[in-house]
């Protein structure tokens, strides 16, 4: 129980109280059972609560495991959708296959540790570092599996299907507490191990590199709106990528900053699109194409202008949470000296930013046709919670001093 598990808990708790908040209304009026989903996302906040502490193989993959069984279970939550039934079964055969490969490279990395734990390592191995092929294999295969999880390219074939075939506060969950919670294993795991030789660190640099170029070209393509915002997640873990290959204090700080600015975004936009959805016998039916959202400022100013906001962070617009955050990644990334990277982010990020601007630019287009909207009887709780959003994006972005001052002495109790 160190600096960063306690901090990430607490980012983690929080944000599961949105997407609960979320959640409601958004299974309030539908005929299904919606008991037993509260319980699974208890379940799968556990999972990543437990993973953010774990600093040995068996507690981590057993976290892991409490967190995967209950997402299969939420993605495909409305049985009787076939597109989300589709998703919880890619999720589980492609989860199950990455959990496989996560778990030889744990026992190739005990073999020649002869331990589990993730504290002094390299005393234990074996035949030194640079010679210990096996040892590189297995965490070659940890790579991939949390890559997997990760959503990073080339394991990211799964991403927008999920995304867009599981109810839209489950693919909340997916993208940030599952995301998140992995992401600070990586980092614990490589703080230890290091990252052994060139050749790994190589790999981080390709992955990151096609992580940021692909997931926004492949966003740019995209007319619906939930596979739009899955591409572009995997651009933003292809940045969190950055900081993590610069390591360090600097980029655990870009890292831990652009989680939470990443979280708040990502929070807004899968809540708003429940928000928006139908009630339907059989679950609810959400407006995924991009022309649903056209003209929403004239129907709900409110809103449009929250969402309006979040895609310009995501985005890395000033006076957001999105823009210290990536200001923080490419400072990080300066300051290792990996200019290559922080070549491809800026790059990618302009590419980035005509996709979003597309959507604002739909948010307040006046529609031919005005639009309706369903009202929800549940307007008073969701709306505070999108206010609250919309207050932290702004804040952390225009005075994010008071955060910074926390995450660094997070990071100092960390280290210590």
């Amino acid at each position: 129980m160190d600096g960063l598990g306690l901090f990430m808990e607490g980012l983690i708790l929080i944000t599961a109280f949105f997407i609960t908040i979320f959640s409601y209304p958004y299974f309030a009026e539908s005929l299904i059972e919606r008991e037993e989903y509260y319980v699974l996302l208890l379940l799968a906040t556990l999972g990543a609560t437990s993973m953010v502490i774990s600093n040995h193989f068996v507690s981590f993959f057993l976290s892991l495991e409490i967190l995967s069984v209950s997402l299969y279970t939420l993605i495909a939550y409305p049985k009787n959708m076939s597109a989300s039934v589709e998703a919880g079964v890619k999720y589980l055969m492609l989860a199950a296959v990455s959990s496989a490969i996560l778990v030889l490279g744990f026992g190739l990395i005990y073999v020649q540790t002869g331990q589990l734990g993730l504290s002094l390592p390299g005393q234990s191995a074996t035949g030194g570092v640079d010679a210990n092929g096996w040892l590189i294999t297995g965490l070659g295969l940890v790579i991939a599996g949390l890559g997997f999880k990760l959503a990073l390219v080339p394991f990211h074939l799964w991403t927008p299907d999920v995304y867009a075939g599981a109810p839209a506060p489950t693919s909340a969950f997916v993208a940030t507490i599952s995301k998140g919670s992995v992401f600070v294993f990586l980092w614990r795991l490589f703080d230890s191990y290091g990252m052994m030789s060139h050749a790994v660190e190589l790999i981080f640099v390709v992955i990151a590199i096609a992580s940021m170029l692909i997931g926004n070209w492949l966003a740019l393509l995209q007319q619906n709106i939930k596979r739009l915002l899955a591409y572009s997640s995997i651009a933003h873990l292809g940045y969190l990528i950055v900081a993590f290959v610069a390591s360090g204090e600097t980029g655990l700080h870009a890292a831990v900053f652009y989680l939470i600015a990443y979280f708040i975004s990502m929070l807004g936009a899968f809540g708003i699109i429940g928000f928006l959805s139908e009630s339907g016998e059989n679950g609810q039916h959400e407006k995924l194409a991009l022309s649903s959202y056209t003209g929403l400022f004239w129907q709900k100013p409110g809103l449009a202008i929250l969402f309006a906001a979040i895609m310009l962070s995501l985005a890395g617009i000033p006076l957001t949470a999105g823009f210290i955050g990536k200001f923080y990644i490419l400072l990080s990334g300066a300051h290792s000296m990996q200019w290559l990277l922080v070549i491809v982010l800026i790059l990618s990020s302009v590419i980035g930013l005509f996709y979003y601007l597309r959507v604002v630019i739909q948010l307040f287009t006046r529609p031919d046709v005005t639009p309706s909207y369903s009202a929800s009887p549940y307007a008073v709780s969701t709306g505070l919670a999108f206010l609250v959003l919309f207050i932290l994006l702004i804040w952390f972005g225009v005075m994010p001093g008071n955060l910074i001052d926390q995450i660094a002495q997070m990071v100092h109790v960390f280290k210590g």
